[in-house]
């Protein structure tokens, strides 16, 4: 009967930390890199940043659901191959040259 007993008081302990921890599981949460990173939106480019501090450009992709999110960041590639950097007074993206 004890073993009964405990495995009950087990499943109404699991239950209870299950419920309590599933409304955390349904928000979209809100994003804001901004505020806790160096990436900063590119005005008026869809997923373009660029690092606060070393002027790289970088696409970020993502998608949030309500049970979860994914997405990838990379660096942003002129056709030279290197990525670009941004020109935060004139905002503009500038290749960096090769030589």
């Amino acid at each position: 009967m004890e073993v009964h007993m405990k495995r009950k008081i087990f499943a109404i302990v699991l239950s209870v930390i299950m419920l309590v921890s599933l409304p955390a599981c349904t928000s979209e949460g809100v994003k804001e890199r901004e505020s806790n990173t160096t990436l900063i939106s590119i005005p008026g480019a869809n997923d373009l940043y660029y690092d606060r501090k070393t002027k790289v450009v970088y696409i970020m992709f993502d998608r949030y659901t309500a049970h979860r999110g994914y997405g990838y960041i990379s660096a942003y590639y002129a056709p030279n191959g290197l990525p670009y950097l941004y020109d935060v007074f004139n905002q503009e993206l500038i290749e960096i040259s090769s030589a």
